[in-house]
């Protein structure tokens, strides 16, 4: 028998019987997977009960439009302060 041409049959094999076995467990929700998990409270929200006020913050559209504008030209500060992958580097062989 020569055994070089049973052996990428066997790999695909494992291959498909792992990915089964996987496609199981995530459908049984075992291992840690879960549909629906509970979600627990943040340690700071313990005294806070249902229908307590929080604090809110909200923005005006002159707030609003004077951050985003901000925040864009910090991005393209940013991008022009990165080296350009198109630009040749310098040989020091030469």
């Amino acid at each position: 028998m020569d055994f070089r041409y049973y052996l990428p049959f066997l790999v695909l094999l494992l291959i498909i019987l792992s990915m089964f076995i996987h496609g199981v467990i995530i459908m049984r929700e075992l291992h840690g997977y879960q549909q629906n998990p509970k979600v627990k409270n943040h340690p700071e929200m313990k005294g806070v009960k249902k229908g307590d006020l929080l604090m809110v913050v909200r923005f005006t559209d002159e707030d609003y439009s004077e951050l985003s504008e901000r925040i864009r030209r910090q991005k393209l500060d940013e991008l022009f302060e990165e080296p350009s992958t198109y630009e040749d580097e310098l040989d020091d062989d030469i």
